[in-house]
């Protein structure tokens, strides 16, 4: 009789063991949310690239400057948020569990440098560089005619 309730106790713990597995595996994950604002004026910054340990996991703000990036394993995390006119930010040491708080990252407002730009004075035309006061133009004339509206015909 012995190995008969040996068998059950094992055939009903095994099952019931295997079950647990998933749930303990779950608790272990965790998930990272919150906002990206202006530090000037707490406006939302919309597409903000952020980004974990330098890349390992990246999205980008919405329209409401929040993010949210799942299945991460729990731990502590280096977060970078980098939008354009901001001055790159870094948070180190963001707790990340099955139960995290939102993060808000301020950004602050920088400048962006551009290259020079010279704008020099000139004529255009599409008829070519002769003035002309009657012309007749043929249908392939006008296709051949940039357009920045509908076509004609």
């Amino acid at each position: 009789m012995r190995p008969l309730r040996r068998t059950l106790i094992q055939g009903l713990l095994l099952p019931c063991a295997i079950t647990l597995l998933p749930t303990q595996a779950a608790a272990q994950e965790g998930q990272l949310a919150g906002r990206v604002v202006d530090a000037s004026n707490d406006v939302a910054i919309v597409g903000a690239d952020v980004a974990l340990n330098d890349g390992a996991a990246r999205v980008s703000t919405d329209r409401d400057g929040r993010f949210s990036i799942t299945k991460l394993e729990a731990g502590v995390y280096d977060l970078t948020v980098a939008a354009l006119g901001y001055s790159e930010t870094t948070v180190r040491g963001v707790q990340v569990g099955p139960s995290g708080a939102p993060v808000v990252v301020r950004l602050q407002p920088s400048a962006v440098p551009l290259s020079k730009i010279t704008v020099s004075p000139g004529t255009f035309s599409f008829g070519g560089q002769t003035a002309a006061a009657r012309r007749t133009m043929s249908r392939a004339d006008i296709d051949a005619v940039p357009q920045f509206a509908e076509d004609v015909f």
